[in-house]
């Protein structure tokens, strides 16, 4: 699976490949000096949730504010 950046605020970021294992996909991304590994579960045909995995140095903004909180993402047309 492979993500492209479509809107970031101004900074570039990198993906690598992602892992799917059933519903859920892994993808590691590097993102304003962030190291990050985003969940992304997909739960419906239109609808899928995302958390940070993980995210490292825990001190930058981007963690903070990703720190137990989940994106809910929905197709609609």
């Amino acid at each position: 699976m492979k993500i492209t950046q479509v809107e970031s605020l101004g900074f570039k970021w990198e993906s690598k490949d992602g892992v799917i294992d059933g519903n859920i996909a892994l993808i590691e991304v590097d993102y304003a000096g962030v190291e990050a590994v985003a969940r992304v579960e997909l739960v419906s045909a239109d609808t899928a949730l995302v958390t940070a995995a993980s995210c490292k140095p825990e001190l930058m903004v981007v963690c903070v504010l990703t720190k137990n909180r989940m994106a809910v993402f929905r197709k609609v047309q």
